[in-house]
């Protein structure tokens, strides 16, 4: 961008008004999983959610709370692993919270390998997802409900931000002085 090379961006920064860019829409992730867990009768909700300095973290961390002040339900954000670390750090992380937390009855998943790390918790401390716990899950290939078929999940699809994202290159290559394209996908 300081050297003026048309670049698109998957995410958001607090301010990339200027640049092209596809997100997923992270705050309403966020609130639609309390809304969703709140719906099955859950209470007590764990985010496993990405570092606290990425943009989307941010989102989707006030987006969980304010939800959660508006439903009745509690929100907490696992400390000691996020999203980023590994299945065994969120495996013990996880593990560690439901000791301390018996009453959580759902968690947010904002990656893959986080939620296969809160299945391992959740199975090791004798808990079944589905029925006394659920984990929601956002992944961008279909892979987790094969591995377990009770997860809630939420996709996230690459292949159409990607194509989206050449266009907008295309787009800022050959039409430098119009808008940046910029697209907001909503969690399905």
């Amino acid at each position: 961008t300081d050297r003026h090379v048309p670049v698109a961006r998957h995410g958001r920064t607090k301010d990339c008004s200027d640049g092209p860019h596809s997100d997923c829409d992270n705050a309403a992730y966020g609130a639609e999983t309390v809304a969703r867990v709140k719906a099955r009768g859950r209470r007590n909700l764990l985010m496993v959610a990405p570092p606290r300095d990425q943009n989307y973290s941010q989102l989707m961390i006030a987006a969980a709370e304010e939800a959660g002040r508006r439903h009745e339900v509690s929100v907490r954000v696992l400390s000691g692993a996020t999203s980023d670390s590994s299945s065994e750090a969120v495996n013990n992380a996880v593990g560690e919270h439901l000791a301390r937390h018996p009453e959580t009855d759902a968690i947010l998943s904002a990656s893959v390998p986080s939620a296969v790390g809160s299945t391992l918790a959740v199975e090791a401390a004798n808990r079944t997802i589905g029925k006394d716990i659920d984990i929601v899950a956002k992944e961008s290939l279909p892979f987790l409900s094969t591995f377990r078929k009770d997860f809630l999940i939420v996709r996230e699809d690459i292949t159409e931000a990607g194509e989206f994202l050449a266009r907008a290159v295309v787009q800022a290559i050959e039409h430098p002085d119009e808008p940046p394209m910029q697209k907001i996908v909503a969690p399905g």
